[in-house]
């Protein structure tokens, strides 16, 4: 229980510091990708133990939709910009603004992402927090 209160105390801060970061941090990918992920970070958690950080920003281009797909991670997902529709489990879709959150557990089924404007981009910090060597997103639709 108290590894769990540390980890979740770690997290935070390191959310903090990161959504910071990420809100004035450029892009070089190319536009015409509807799908931009670029990595912030990817660190050791010294306080647990074969457990790995990652987080990185996800661009998705104005309409696009990301189909079905799992992570072999606890994750945390920070919405920076726009509306994004979420559906976890084959629950109904929920859509979230810039500053709302949600969590996945390993395993869920992330049904869909989606980002509601068709004129728009929007954007996301996930975290993720898995086991060393651990797959973090697995699906045969994404790259």
């Amino acid at each position: 229980m108290m590894q769990l209160l540390k980890l979740k105390n770690f997290l935070w801060t390191v959310m903090l510091l990161i959504s910071l970061s990420a809100l004035t941090h450029g892009n070089d990918d190319d536009n015409q990708h509807t799908v931009i992920r670029q990595m912030l970070l990817s660190t050791a958690l010294p306080n647990v133990a074969e457990h790995k950080l990652t987080t990185l920003t996800v661009e998705l281009k104005p309409g696009i939709e990301v189909g079905e797909h799992q992570h072999d991670a606890f994750v945390f997902v920070y919405v920076l910009e726009g509306i994004v529709g979420s559906q976890l489990n084959g629950e109904d879709l929920i859509e979230y603004k810039a500053g709302d959150t949600w969590m996945e557990l390993p395993g869920d089924n992330h049904s869909l992402t989606k980002n509601m404007s068709h004129s728009e981009s929007a954007k996301i910090l996930v975290v993720f927090v898995a086991k060393e060597g651990a797959k973090l997103t697995n699906s045969d639709k994404l790259d």
